[in-house]
């Protein structure tokens, strides 16, 4: 396709609290001028004796805020992982999505391990086995909702929903499917002997596109607005934790990416000893440490080495109870209080006590006077904790990528609701030892712009893309302190 003049293109960004969307003008083929033009709240609720997202409310936002924008070039979509909805025959959902905090996968995945050991699942999957992956739920579905199960007649993922929605396509990329336990790392295809293993019925998953590309249409029955009928719906990176990754230059071989919003994901490409790019088919040539890691599928078909947890989601818990006490306590005013602070203990963040409790900064407390720490007495203190908390957690967590990459880090790219945050940037410098290049914020929506652009003929080459990303993404540093 000949050069466009200034195209437009616009991202829909579902993460696990808000939505947004966003729209990117390529300015004189070289500058991503990128927008938030609409924004909305959501969160899952108890439903039928189920933690579900409300996919109606999730639909309607993306319309309103689509129907408003002229009509871009494209419109894709990418979201959190694991969650999905099931279509019946007519394509209709069969309940709303049910979120990966809900109660029915307690005790995954040791639940099946008189099927599957973990370590045979690791590697055919490059999944660690947790409970909240796509597998785990359908395994759960399985034993506890068999009916419901029996009547599915495809799967999709959130951002795949949003794309079905929109252009009546079903499909999903290599990002979302390795990220749901059920691709098999040596042939890079669904892993149908396992969902045989697990009764799992393998039919109804989607198929696998290759992306990049075009999926679909809207059609004038399902268009946000009249003039959006026609208009192209791109399959990107499903996955926004890799379509964030996709900002990073490609000459940043030695920048530890940290994606820091409800979770923090800290990852790498994965690396090669035949000094080529890792692709789906060769996937089970990476040597991995003994410590848990994931292997995501990356944008363009290649893998990536991950770390994860929760992140910010402990003070979105925490300013949630201190709401429901009668203060509503804003963002930066915690992180003002938490720079005012004068609390040195530290808290394992991955600590179940923690992350299963209803009321967290109680549990906060607990955990912290059971290892006979100095308990928070503020909301302030508690902040304090689980930013340095947090940053320490990355620490450990380089440390095991340094192990599988080979080499040691250079830099750290932090992006994402916490790159706003200049207090934890500044301790993650501190306990990295390293310079921290902040920024994009939105740098899932960035990455998901930029694959928009090459698949309707908008890019050159890799060449360009990276002129792009240098001339679109500015980022400041901050140094270690210490």
């Amino acid at each position: 396709m000949p050069p466009i003049k200034n195209p437009t293109f616009a991202a829909i960004d579902l993460g696990a609290s808000n939505g947004r969307i966003m729209t990117g003008r390529l300015l004189d083929g070289v500058r991503l001028d990128i927008r938030e033009t609409h924004r909305f709240e959501h969160t899952a609720s108890l439903r039928d004796g189920r933690l579900r997202w409300d996919w109606a409310l999730i639909r309607s936002e993306i319309r309103r805020g689509l129907a408003a924008l002229p009509p871009p070039q494209s419109v894709s979509c990418c979201s959190w992982a694991q969650d999905f909805g099931l279509l019946d025959e007519s394509g209709n959902l069969l309940g709303d999505p049910v979120s990966y905090l809900d109660s029915r996968t307690s005790g995954m995945p040791e639940k099946f391990r008189d099927v599957i050991a973990p370590e045979e699942l690791v590697r055919r999957a490059g999944v660690a086995p947790t409970n909240i992956t796509t597998l785990c739920q359908l395994r759960a579905m399985a034993a506890q909702e068999p009916d419901r199960l029996a009547r599915a007649r495809r799967l999709l993922h959130i951002a795949d929903l949003g794309h079905y929605d929109l252009c009546g396509a079903a499909g999903t990329d290599w990002t979302m499917a390795s990220a749901a336990q059920m691709c098999n790392r040596q042939s890079g295809g669904w892993d149908r002997a396992l969902l045989a293993q697990l009764d799992i019925p393998a039919e109804i998953l989607p198929e696998l596109k290759t992306a990049p590309a075009i999926l679909g249409c809207i059609p004038a029955d399902r268009a946000p607005a009249p003039a959006w009928n026609g208009l192209p719906v791109v399959l990107t990176a499903g996955h926004d934790t890799p379509a964030a990754f996709h900002v990073l230059p490609s000459t940043e071989t030695d920048t530890l990416f940290v994606s820091c919003g409800t979770w923090i994901m800290l990852g790498i490409r994965a690396p090669d000893t035949a000094g080529r790019r890792l692709r789906r088919s060769r996937a089970d040539d990476l040597e991995v440490p003994a410590a848990p890691v994931t292997l995501l599928g990356m944008p363009g078909g290649g893998w990536g080495v991950w770390r994860g947890g929760l992140g910010l989601w402990l003070i979105q818990q925490c300013r949630r109870a201190w709401r429901a006490e009668g203060r509503d306590w804003s963002p930066a005013e915690l992180t003002d209080a938490a720079a005012a602070s004068a609390n040195q203990s530290l808290i394992d963040v991955h600590d179940p006590r923690i992350a299963e409790a209803a009321d967290v900064p109680a549990a906060i407390r607990e955990v912290c006077r059971a290892a006979g720490r100095q308990p928070p007495a503020s909301p302030g203190d508690t902040a304090r904790i689980v930013y340095r908390s947090l940053a320490q957690a990355c620490r450990d967590d380089m440390r095991i990528l340094e192990a599988a990459a080979g080499r040691p880090f250079r830099r750290v790219r932090i992006v994402g609701g916490g790159s706003r945050n200049a207090l934890l940037c500044q301790w993650l410098a501190d306990a990295c030892g390293l310079p921290v290049d902040i920024g994009p914020l939105e740098a899932a929506a960035a990455g998901n712009l930029l694959m928009q652009i090459q698949a309707v003929g908008q890019m050159r080459d890799a060449t360009h893309l990276d002129e792009i990303r240098g001339a679109s993404f500015q980022v400041r540093t901050v140094f270690p302190s210490v």
